[in-house]
């Protein structure tokens, strides 16, 4: 079991029950979600729109999401975070095209059925620059309403 702090999704702003059970539903049906693609391609888009997307990677619910670094290393949560946040256009029109094609029955020019998540880039986010550690702390106090992971003053307190 991972280390650090649970914190149940209904504390995120933003999510509203409706939102919370299709996470749970996706969860459940599909088991463990290992990227942001295959997220925005198995959750229902009407209920779950980019707003509560945004409220999940700021909230730091997607950090897993992120594919480690190259040496295998787990990303910073500022640098993650600013990866999911990129890559979310991308991660949602990928997820209503998968949904569309599915819903209309849809299939590729070799017959087979709509792409998954696999067939997906890689799940990949764009590269880029983190985001700052006030730009980080500010994102995760909007989004859960208290600042979860540091405070903007501990950068003046003496070691």
């Amino acid at each position: 079991m991972p280390e650090g702090v649970r914190f149940g999704l209904t504390a995120i702003k933003g999510l509203g029950e409706g939102a919370i059970q299709a996470i749970l539903d996706v969860r459940a049906r599909t088991g463990r979600i290992t990227a942001l693609h295959q997220l925005a391609e198995e959750l229902d888009l009407r209920i779950a729109n980019r707003r509560v997307f945004e409220a999940l990677v700021k909230s730091g619910a997607c950090d897993s999401l992120v594919l480690p670094g190259p040496d295998g290393a787990r990303v910073a949560p500022a640098v993650g975070r600013a990866r999911l946040m990129r890559g979310l256009d991308l991660a949602l029109e990928h997820g209503a095209r998968v949904q569309r094609d599915r819903e209309q029955g849809q299939a590729n020019l070799f017959g087979e059925a709509v792409p998954s998540s696999s067939d997906a880039p890689d799940g990949a986010v764009p590269e880029g620059p983190p985001w700052t550690e006030m730009e980080w702390l500010a994102n995760e106090k909007e989004a859960l309403g208290l600042y979860l992971s540091g405070h903007p003053v501990d950068r003046h307190t003496p070691d």
